[in-house]
């Protein structure tokens, strides 16, 4: 393996009580030359606001019910997607969500862990049949 510059393992698992990784001379001298100097001089901060200035006319229903353990529980509400509320605007979604699941369209080269495979491989290559398969199995 001396003239090897990559290894690259795909879809192994790794079981280990110690794992001990060794950089060699080498390895770590071409490391240190890859990283690129500084841009000289003074580095100027230019303010931006981020905006996103989309206005979404509809509004999904609001439910409210009480849990088991006696505390009202809130969905529904949501007047903008639920990125916005993450991104630190002013416009929110009142309730958090309580449900989720997430569906992808990258069919089977998607990387993802061998147990999430395994519980939705047979649906991993259609996102509408993925989601079917989250809600049957949420309810």
């Amino acid at each position: 393996m001396k003239e090897t510059e990559e290894v690259e393992l795909t879809d192994v698992d790794l079981f280990a009580e110690y794992l001990e990784l060794q950089m060699l001379p080498g390895i770590v001298q071409t490391a240190a030359q890859a990283v690129l100097p500084g841009v000289p001089g003074k580095a100027e901060w230019t303010p931006a606001k981020f905006s996103l200035d989309l206005d979404y006319p509809g509004k999904i229903e609001t439910i409210e019910f009480i849990r088991s353990n006696g505390k009202k529980a809130v969905i529904g509400g949501e007047v903008v997607p639920p990125f916005y509320n993450f991104l630190g605007l002013d416009k929110r979604n009142p309730n958090p969500p309580l449900i989720t699941y997430d569906v992808f369209d990258m069919g089977a080269k998607m990387m993802l862990p061998k147990p999430i495979k395994q519980q939705y491989g047979e649906v991993l290559a259609d996102p509408a049949e993925w989601a079917k398969f989250s809600h049957r199995h949420a309810f």
